[in-house]
């Protein structure tokens, strides 16, 4: 290539060849590729035997600047991409400390939620944190509307919390996120432990509780726990699951239901609970929560996880999707109808209800306590007066029109029963069984031990053990010689002993170590031994 040539092509690289110091322009946009081509350009024209020693220095010089150039340029990249990182790193840290007292407070922080979501509110929407205090609310007032609802249950939530809490739930996002997460994970671990639990509770076969089970539908079991009429592709809001064996459906006898006390049992105190009733566990739920009463919320709160799990549904969602449950708004409903009952002054049936709850699930905890609710503000005015239904015997007779956006019907044959939109949740909660003074505190008495036998033996010994002021129960066969007392020393009770049963409560304290000796092996008591000489 004559040299003149290579000069053009060395020119064609260059903006300002004459100052080879300033380099070559190179835009920003230019690709590497771009670059790389340039200066294979520049190799082929140096190849050619014509090219003099001044045509090699000058394409050298444009080859280094070339180089240079691209150095620059990836250095700047670098720069930018380490700046980036930076930048996102301090926004993270950031974030964490402007909130010292989430990281400070975050195993409480989830502690209380499992608390608040099994004691008081199943579901926690997002409207219902960041807001403010709201002012005192009547109950009539909490369920008057959904919105309403949606502030009495902010307003639990600031009763419910410690004072230096109330800043956090105000005024960060992240508060909410961590309540909302830790209350799921709760819900969640309670529905494992409660279909563990159940088999024993219903005597029925575990695997009808299993997950994935889809023959639940076709148990004829599970289906008579849910709806009285087999052949209805619908599920009434007060199944028989609710009810006593023999209550057949009588309001009056609405929550009494044993198992629905059981399963409360367990999720408070583990299923260990269930055949060693006496047991003082410190690492259970109800101990570490400091629980001593059941709530409407709790008893509303069981009764659906316990017709969910019955249910041929998968996923707990506010709607089955199998069964066309309404889980969220039949827990509304619920416990719209105990907080009523409590809070009317006139009503006894109600907290005679929490009674016999209490003196069931928390056994030797409640033995004599009257458990009346405390004062609150709410007055009963003429819409609180409640509609007697002493002359109805069945809860198919008693259903209502509840209107919360479009009236709810869960039987066939409401229509046949109710021609009117006027009927409300006042309508029917004052029925037999919150409006008849002269029912008597009572406790269950446990099925007969052919239907739940581990059962049945440990409410005799709750009831045996609770003190003077509660009926005894016979025991199961009384025709049984009981033992006689032995001189040989107590074992020890298998409460004390780790189970698996009680996994369910997270915030557990780990049991002490056992002592040990040398080799690493567990000491032995050796009383009554001697060495022989």
């Amino acid at each position: 290539m004559p040299p003149q040539n290579l000069q053009q092509v060395a020119r064609a690289n260059s903006n300002q060849p004459s100052e080879p110091e300033e380099g070559p322009e190179i835009s920003d946009t230019e690709s590497v590729v771009d670059l790389q081509r340039r200066i294979s350009t520049l190799d082929l024209a140096l190849q050619s035997q014509a090219a003099t020693e001044a045509d090699l220095r000058e394409a050298l010089k444009h080859s280094q600047l070339l180089n240079i150039t691209l150095v620059n340029k990836l250095h700047e990249r670098n720069e930018e991409i380490d700046r980036l990182k930076a930048n996102q790193r301090q926004r993270g840290r950031g974030k964490a400390s402007t909130v010292p007292a989430l990281v400070q407070h975050e195993d409480d922080i989830k502690r209380k939620a499992k608390q608040f979501a099994v004691m008081h509110e199943l579901w926690l929407d997002n409207e219902v944190f960041q807001k403010p205090r709201p002012g005192p609310m009547t109950v009539k007032d909490r369920y008057a509307s959904e919105q309403a609802r949606i502030q009495g249950i902010t307003l639990q939530l600031y009763e419910f919390l410690p004072e230096h809490f109330h800043e956090l739930l105000l005024r960060h996002k992240q508060f909410g996120k961590t309540f909302q997460q830790a209350a799921s994970s709760g819900r969640a671990s309670h529905l494992n432990t409660l279909r563990q639990a159940l088999p024993t509770i219903l005597d029925m076969p575990s695997q009808l509780f299993a997950l994935g089970n889809t023959e639940r539908s076709k148990s004829p079991a599970l289906q008579a726990l849910l709806k009285r009429d087999p052949n209805s592709n619908t599920y009434p809001t007060y199944p028989p699951i609710l009810f006593p064996k023999d209550a057949d459906g009588k309001m009056p006898k609405l929550f009494h239901s044993v198992p629905l006390m059981k399963a409360l049992q367990v999720i408070l105190f583990g299923a260990s609970s269930l055949t060693n009733p006496g047991c003082a566990k410190r690492d259970t739920n109800g101990k570490i929560w400091g629980v001593t009463s059941v709530s409407s919320g709790a008893i509303a709160g069981v009764a659906i996880l316990v017709r969910f799990i019955l249910s041929p549904d998968e996923k707990f969602e506010a709607v089955g999707r199998k069964s066309g449950i309404k889980y969220a708004a039949q827990y509304t409903k619920y416990k719209e109808l105990l907080d009523k009952g409590l809070t009317d002054p006139n009503n006894t049936q109600i907290r005679n209800l929490i009674v016999t709850w209490n003196r069931n699930v928390f056994a030797r905890e409640h033995r004599t306590t009257s458990t009346a609710p405390p004062e609150t503000d709410s007055e009963p005015d003429a819409d609180d007066i409640l509609l007697a239904m002493q002359e109805t015997e069945n809860i198919e007779d008693n259903m209502t029109r509840i209107n919360d956006n479009g009236a709810d019907i869960n039987n066939d044959h409401i229509d046949d029963i109710y021609h009117d939109d006027d009927h409300n949740i006042d309508d029917m909660y004052t029925a037999n069984p919150f409006n008849n003074r002269d029912v008597e505190t009572e406790v269950i008495e446990p099925p007969a031990p052919h239907s739940i036998p581990r059962f049945a033996q440990s409410s005799a010994l709750a009831q045996n053990t609770a003190g003077s002021s509660r009926r005894s129960i016979p025991p199961a066969n009384p025709a049984t010689p009981q033992p006689s007392p032995s001189l040989d020393p107590p074992r020890r009770s298998v409460c004390n002993q780790a189970s698996v049963e009680d996994a369910d409560n997270e915030d557990s304290e780990a049991p002490a170590p056992a002592k040990r000796g040398r080799g690493g092996r567990p000491t032995r008591t050796t009383a009554g031994r001697g060495r022989k000489r």
